[in-house]
């Protein structure tokens, strides 16, 4: 055994620049393929980890107006437990960002808090049997006590944070002077593979008086079941699915299903109940370019390791003679290949481990190399066997399949066929990396084409402040302190923000609207100045303003959208009705997008607010051109806390929140190009390999064809050739297997851009121009030698 790692050993010093090529193109392959499954692992991981996580579920609803969504009623929970069969427990949760102004009582005395470096903290609220579903590690507390009511539970960080070197355990804090709750628990800090974001965990309705009803008007929690071991989770799926239609006497088509715990993060969208798509689409993108890239580089190897073969031909041979069966041989070139994998393999962990915080840092994750996690080296190890194998199997099998007496009588000849084996592994190598670049481009060029669409009103220095039940009745004074002030513009207060959709509804009625095909409807709400402060493009009419018009209280203002589908001439006047509600039209505005860019725009209507002042929920704000948009919002702040000073100042800024919208195209891109860069360069390093080796092989034939006359370039033709027309068969093959993709690709879109023919030409071009630029150095220096220095021995 020593013996043949020694022979090995000395095969590869004796490799020189070719063993550097072969090792260091398997080491930037597996390390871009290793990175990538580590973040595609880490994805999948995601609520993996609880100890019930088999028997655990969410809840989702669809219907016609809403599509799915996992908001649900507060309502549907106990119901489960109390009247279907299957449920063990259930918690409903929702997350609220509340600001550090507790009190802490210590010792009879209240002192307020002091907590460095945050302005809020994220709070959830849950039912008891919480921390019985899910494992999350309590350090400290009973959890049978943990959450009972008027608890509190805390993140080991939070309340090292909160309390320093002080013992939180049995400590009051008091919210607002109202309610005061008393730590009875630690929690370690929550792994990164999770859904959950709290920092602090109370009792349900303890902070908030989350009530709904069962029509889901105030949809705000997810509700999450955990079955009894042993039931069918379809069978019991299916049997709830009509929970909400048999509360409400019928008179709701919601549906409602479970989606696995470990679903959650990868999937979100459904059909007929069913899990089709989401984020396991871009995991699937990225495992099948992490495949590719690994393909790539083992062709390399495989490439090298064939052109080398007359170099192992004669040992082949004579071990052939000498009784070495095939297999043996076979087994023994497979286990080098696993050798070389596995010191490649090692190299690209130490790659990984540098470039991690890099990688990190661009997908806006925390993945590590955690030395404990057993999945990972396990997967690690099984990843180094397959690349072996993989880079190993046609070289083991050619080199095995050499003929002894061919080899010894010198008479043996290695890929001189006209479709050898080798030349439709650099087409397979070259097709990949062109699929990658064009993919590349393309998403690209999706999303300039969403970023350069018009959105159809002005979202610069506009603001969305979210109001609650107790600061909703000092609006008409924020809004008049922040205008006499001079801190805004403009000021509306209406039931949605500009940063998504809050509600869609079913219900209009119209003069000669076809009764049988009810449209779904954008929904809002606004007291005044809605296109004003927004920035809308009045085409008819005017805006809503109660203060002048005290009848537009039932006003509406429709979009451009809506005036189609509703097949007005001339809207304004016309009676429009949700549900049992009167509204007359007084204006229509220019289309705006109003959540994704990629998405069509639909028919809105925006209404008095007759029936919605209680749902007036967000304050939004454009603020002065005057003065730094940073001073303006803290200006905002003040005033906001002048009439609410135990309330937390939630607002978001509609430019930021829009630009965000990009962030998952903007990251799939910013892999896509690195890993297509990282497959040509690999690709190229493989052709440089190559093309040097055969440039070697035929220098005395070059020396010859100089001393009779040829020149640089036809030399430099000569060898290129063969390679360039490589490169164009790929491109034959990887284009239109590109458009394909591609084009499917963009079908998920409504608004894309389209796939013009330059892209391939450019794409060509770039491809041809890289390969050309790879083999001519290589033919350019051997065509240059001296030609007496190659033929001198003859």
């Amino acid at each position: 055994m020593f013996f043949h790692l020694k022979i090995f050993l000395r095969k590869l010093r004796l490799g020189g620049v070719y063993t550097l090529i072969n090792i260091g193109g398997l080491t930037i392959g597996m390390a871009a393929a290793f990175i990538i499954m580590l973040w595609v692992y880490n994805q999948w991981s995601y609520d993996r980890f609880h100890a019930k996580d088999s028997v655990l579920y969410k809840l989702w609803c669809h219907n016609e107006r809403d599509g799915n969504f996992d908001n649900v009623t507060t309502l549907i929970g106990p119901r489960l437990i109390e009247e279907y069969a299957g449920f063990a427990n259930m918690s409903r949760y929702v997350e609220v960002e509340w600001p550090m102004n507790f009190d802490i009582d210590d010792d009879g005395g209240k002192f307020a808090l002091s907590f460095a470096g945050a302005q809020s903290v994220t709070l959830a609220v849950a039912d008891t049997g919480f921390l019985n579903m899910f494992s999350f590690s309590l350090l400290r507390g009973d959890i049978s006590t943990a959450m009972e009511p008027y608890s509190m539970v805390f993140t080991q960080s939070v309340a090292r944070r909160m309390f320093r070197d002080e013992d939180p355990m049995g400590k009051t804090i008091s919210f607002n002077d109202a309610l005061n709750f008393t730590v009875r628990g630690i929690i370690a800090d929550l792994p990164a593979n999770t859904n959950f974001g709290f920092e602090i965990l109370i009792p349900w309705n303890k902070l908030y008086a989350l009530d709904s009803d069962w029509y889901g008007q105030s949809r705000n929690n997810l509700t999450f079941v955990e079955l009894l071991p042993g039931v069918d989770a379809k069978t019991v799926s299916a049997s709830i699915r009509d929970v909400i239609g048999k509360n409400t006497g019928g008179r709701s088509n919601t549906e409602t299903f479970m989606q696995h715990i470990s679903g959650w993060h990868l999937y979100n969208k459904f059909e007929k109940g069913i899990q089709i798509g989401g984020r396991i689409e871009t995991l699937r993108m990225f495992a099948l370019i992490a495949l590719l890239i690994l393909v790539i580089a083992c062709i390399n190897f495989m490439n090298m390791s064939t052109a080398q073969a007359s170099k192992s031909a004669k040992e082949t041979g004579i071990r052939k003679v000498v009784g070495a069966s095939r297999s043996s041989l076979i087994t023994r070139f497979l286990g080098e290949t696993i050798l070389v994998a596995a010191f490649a393999g090692a190299c690209a962990l130490m790659i990984v481990s540098m470039i991690l915080p890099f990688f990190n840092a661009m997908i806006g994750e925390n993945l590590s190399l955690n030395p404990e996690n057993k999945i990972i080296w396990t997967g690690y190890a099984i990843f180094v066997l397959f690349t072996g194998i993989l880079a190993g199997s046609y070289p083991a099998f050619y080199l095995s399949s050499f003929q002894p007496l061919k080899v010894l009588k010198g008479i043996f000849k290695s890929g001189q066929s006209l479709v050898a084996p080798r030349k439709v592994l650099i087409v397979m190598q070259f097709t990949f990396a062109v699929i990658l670049i064009t993919s590349t481009l393309v998403i690209h060029r999706q999303i300039q084409h969403a970023k350069a669409r018009n959105l159809g009103y002005e979202m610069s220095r506009l603001i969305s402040v979210e109001i609650n039940e107790h600061s909703r009745p000092t609006r008409d004074l924020i809004r008049r302190e922040l205008l006499e002030t001079g801190v805004a513009e403009s000021v509306t207060v209406n039931f949605g923000s500009m940063t998504k959709s809050e509600d869609k509804s079913t219900g209009f009625r119209w003069s000669g609207m076809d009764p049988n095909n009810p449209i779904v409807f954008e929904r809002n709400y606004a007291d005044s100045d809605f296109a004003k402060t927004i920035g809308l493009q009045i085409v008819q009419g005017r805006d809503i303003d109660i203060r002048v018009h005290p009848a537009d209280s039932t006003a509406m203002l429709l979009n451009e959208t809506a005036v189609k589908v509703m097949g007005f001439d001339d809207p304004i006047g016309e009676i429009v009705y949700e549900w049992n509600q009167a509204f007359h039209v007084v204006g229509v505005v220019k289309d705006f997008v109003l959540e994704s860019p990629f998405d069509p725009i639909l028919p809105m209507a925006i209404g008095g607010p007759i029936n919605a002042n209680g749902s007036l929920n967000h304050v939004n704000i454009k603020l002065s051109a005057s003065g730094s948009f940073a001073e303006r919002i803290q200006q905002t702040s003040e005033v906001y806390r002048k009439f609410n000073p135990n309330e937390p100042f939630n607002y978001q800024i509609v430019e930021d929140v829009y630009a965000r919208r990009f962030d998952r195209e903007q990251r799939v891109i910013s892999l896509v190009s690195w890993f297509a860069a990282l497959a040509v360069f690999i690709s190229c390093l493989g052709l440089f390999g190559l093309s040097a080796y055969m440039a070697e092989n035929r220098r005395k034939e070059i020396g010859i064809r100089k001393v009779l006359g040829a020149s640089v370039f036809n030399i430099t033709a000569l060898l290129s050739k063969e390679f360039l027309i490589l490169v164009t068969i790929s491109l034959v093959i990887a284009i239109p297997v590109a458009w394909w993709a591609m084009n499917r690709w963009l079908a998920e879109y409504a608004y894309r851009t389209n796939i013009p023919w330059w892209l391939f030409v450019a794409v060509a071009a770039l491809t041809i121009g890289i390969a050309l630029i790879t083999v001519s150095f290589q033919a350019v220096r051997v065509a240059v030698t001296n030609p007496v220095n190659a033929i001198k021995n003859e």
